[in-house]
């Protein structure tokens, strides 16, 4: 999008809210917002955790498009051989 008052001057970004990862990571948060926790609604949780892996996987481009890292550090994957972790799935 470019924005600017004519004469070919303007700023041009790629980021807006229209884009589906945005509305994908809304999403988990309102299910998370609003599920049981007593006993846990461990199928929210993971259609929520699932929801937000996606998200973050359709963020990358968009990162991309503004100059950061594709995939935030902390949410990629372990290395292949690497020892397993607890999830949080783990402690429910």
């Amino acid at each position: 999008m470019v924005s600017g008052t004519g004469g070919g001057d303007g700023l041009a970004y790629g980021v807006t809210a229209e884009e589906e990862a945005f509305e994908t990571t809304l999403r988990a948060l309102s299910m998370l917002a609003g599920m049981t926790t007593d006993p846990p609604d461990t199928a929210a949780l993971q259609e929520a955790f699932d929801l937000l892996d996606g998200a973050a996987t359709e963020l990358g481009p968009v990162f991309a498009s503004v100059g950061l890292p594709g995939r935030p550090p902390a949410l990629d994957r372990k290395p292949h051989g690497a020892p397993p972790q607890r999830g949080m799935l783990d402690r429910v």
